[in-house]
């Protein structure tokens, strides 16, 4: 018998609908259907899960080496037209508001950085209850894994808040924030945005 984790249901919902949002990000015209496409996520993992953790990790290995693979050549692009092509851009003047936004924004990249550690946190919570799924030895190959998944995040999240930072993306209601870099460094029509 198989039982959910206390932790499991929220990492759904986190997952679930910021894949849902970076869909819509990317395809607006689906924002109609973006609670639709959600529902339709959770059914595709329960069944892929349905079939056996081995089974279900295998499943999604494509769609992750995929995002992981896109993700850095988006960074090393990206960082390459900000630093050697000189395609950064620079902020608006907000002076006379910025007494008021940064006691805003302290607030926000605090409950920011909490939502993050907490997804990040499942993560590994995922890898520590999977060890018995990895090949032997279980404990150093789940303990490779965790390694490789931490430094993949560290790259990740500084390479993407660089480009967000080079190209001046700010969040807003239509696009996400990594949306937003990927249509800056692929173009908003290409294949990889």
């Amino acid at each position: 018998e198989r039982r959910c984790d206390s932790a499991t249901a929220p990492s759904v919902a986190v997952s679930i609908s910021s894949a849902s949002e970076q869909i819509v990000a990317a395809v607006p015209s689906l924002g109609a259907w973006q609670v639709l496409i959600a529902v339709a996520i959770v059914a595709v993992i329960t069944m892929a899960n349905l079939r056996g953790v081995r089974e279900a990790g295998n499943i999604f290995a494509i769609p992750t080496y995929l995002f992981v693979g896109t993700a850095l050549l988006m960074i090393v692009l990206g960082g390459w037209q900000i630093i050697v092509g000189g395609e950064g851009a620079s902020y608006p003047s907000m002076q006379e508001n910025s007494i008021d936004l940064a006691s805003m924004a302290i607030l926000l990249l605090a409950m920011r950085a909490f939502a993050s550690g907490a997804v990040a946190l499942t993560g590994t919570e995922a890898i520590a209850t999977g060890v018995p799924s990895f090949e032997p030895p279980e404990s150093k190959n789940a303990a490779g894994t965790l390694a490789i998944m931490a430094v993949l995040l560290a790259v990740l999240f500084i390479g993407i808040t660089f480009l967000a930072s080079g190209f001046a993306v700010v969040p807003n209601e239509e696009a996400t924030v990594l949306s937003q870099v990927a249509g800056h460094v692929f173009g908003p029509e290409s294949v990889g945005f």
